[in-house]
């Protein structure tokens, strides 16, 4: 997938905010990155659509170093669930679902949600869900 095909997709806004974290992460003094490593880092995309998973137990889709986007998708985990990011970003919605035994999250047409950081949604094994945010998981 080009990087602009990619750009149009996700929304000019959230993916701007992106590249410009990436640029700024590679442009610091400090940092001795190789232009190969900055292609890498910035063509670091999992894209998620029409997806149907299941897991006996748990799943976990966090971005990592890098950006996930889950739309058109449906999530099934008898116990637990996780979802969004733990330093990447990710973009999760559009017509998704994310279900477990005693809880559902349903994201309709058009809706979405963008993390970034540490930042994800816990459906955990007594139907609690929550929201993840900063250092502490």
């Amino acid at each position: 997938m080009e990087l602009l095909t990619l750009l149009g997709q996700i929304g000019l806004g959230v993916a701007s905010n992106a590249v410009y974290d990436l640029i700024k992460k590679f442009s610091s003094q400090e940092n001795k990155t190789s232009e190969v490593d900055f292609i890498k880092e910035l063509t670091n995309v999992l894209e998620v659509n029409g997806v149907k998973m299941e897991s006996q137990k748990i799943i976990q889709a966090l971005a990592e170093n890098g950006f996930l986007k889950i739309e058109n998708s449906n999530f099934y985990a008898k116990e637990s669930m996780e979802y969004g990011s733990l330093s990447g970003s990710s973009l999760i919605g559009n017509n998704s679902s994310f279900t477990t035994d005693k809880s559902a999250v349903n994201f309709n047409n058009g809706s979405f949600m963008h993390t970034q950081g540490t930042a994800f949604i816990k459906q955990d094994e007594e139907g609690n869900i929550k929201f993840c945010m900063g250092k502490d998981k």
